[in-house]
């Protein structure tokens, strides 16, 4: 599998994981779907984690997979189940890119983001615990 989506037990997090092996193009569609599926079947709102620690982007898969996330049908982070959207990841574009999701053709999305997977969840629940609000580094 190129990317797992999970539901953590007992906690408010959904974590979204890719391999080395996904590539935008070919997997991020069905990855949405899976995803979709996974948040329509919950009762509570989330944390929609985002471990892209593995991603291997280009410019125009990173165009790409912001229309995806955030415009049109597929749209997955507009999904009203999200309470916020975490995501970690080493790549300068990646980041650069979840930044520019704040722009208003994007919807304005507040997006949290982190360099490791371990830096992303402490912050996830550590604000969970009511210990610290997480704050936007954009």
């Amino acid at each position: 599998m190129d990317y797992t989506v999970q539901k953590y037990p007992e906690e408010p997090i959904v974590e979204f994981a890719v391999t080395e092996q996904f590539r935008v193009y070919d997997h991020l569609p069905d990855s949405i779907e899976d995803a979709r599926k996974v948040l329509d079947n919950l009762g509570e709102d989330i944390y929609y984690v985002v471990d892209a620690g593995h991603l291997r982007l280009d410019f125009s898969g990173a165009v790409a997979a912001l229309a995806m996330l955030a415009k049109g049908k597929l749209a997955l982070f507009k999904h009203p189940r999200i309470h916020k959207i975490v995501v970690a990841g080493k790549s300068r574009l990646l980041e650069m890119s979840m930044k520019a999701l704040g722009q208003a053709q994007y919807g304005g999305l507040t997006v949290y983001f982190y360099h490791t997977i371990e830096e992303a969840l402490t912050a996830v629940r550590a604000e969970i615990g009511g210990v610290k609000k997480m704050v936007s580094t954009f």
